[in-house]
């Protein structure tokens, strides 16, 4: 989050997730503000910028800065949540990547989920939505050859190093679990 009282709003919010949230839990979730997470990265981020309001004030999310150390720490995928036009009307930097973003498609009011397995992609447009999609959004069986030989019937939950390392028990009737 860019603000330190954000984190702290978002934390209380996933405290109360972690008792009906999806398995691994919203414990495995870290959530920092970005003047703390400098010199880090994760493989995504999801970048909270919420800071609407009248004045279209943006406050220190103009400083070119904090912008570099927001958008550079994610490997593979950065989610960004926030009213992209207000930062834009405020800030030139806000607004070419604003306008990059509406070129390449890569701006909504949604949240892509993909099932890297199996292709399936499901939106997510309010936080209910996420209750809707099981295991990250696909509803196809794993499909994953298991070390007792048989396919694994559970649903797609993107267990492939767990099925890889045996780690994977067989739901079936089977004699090696």
């Amino acid at each position: 989050a860019t603000y330190l009282g954000q984190t702290f709003e978002i934390k209380k919010e996933l405290r109360q997730l972690q008792t009906g949230g999806p398995s691994g839990g919203a414990g495995s979730v870290r959530v920092v503000a970005v003047d703390n997470f400098q010199g880090e990265e994760n493989k995504i981020i999801l970048l909270s910028m919420v800071r609407s309001n009248l004045d279209n004030n943006i406050g220190f999310l103009k400083a070119d800065n904090r912008i570099c150390v927001a958008l550079s720490r994610a490997k593979h995928g950065l989610y960004i949540v926030g009213n992209m036009d207000a930062l834009a009307l405020t800030s030139t930097t806000w607004g070419r990547i604003r306008d990059k973003l509406r070129q390449r498609g890569e701006i909504g009011d949604w949240l892509e989920l993909r099932c890297q397995v199996h292709g399936n992609v499901n939106r997510i447009k309010e936080p209910r939505d996420f209750g809707q999609y099981p295991e990250g959004g696909c509803e196809m069986n794993c499909g994953e050859q298991l070390d007792c030989g048989h396919v694994c019937k559970s649903l797609c939950h993107q267990h492939k190093d767990a099925v890889a390392k045996g780690k994977v028990k067989c739901l079936q009737p089977c004699a090696r679990h």
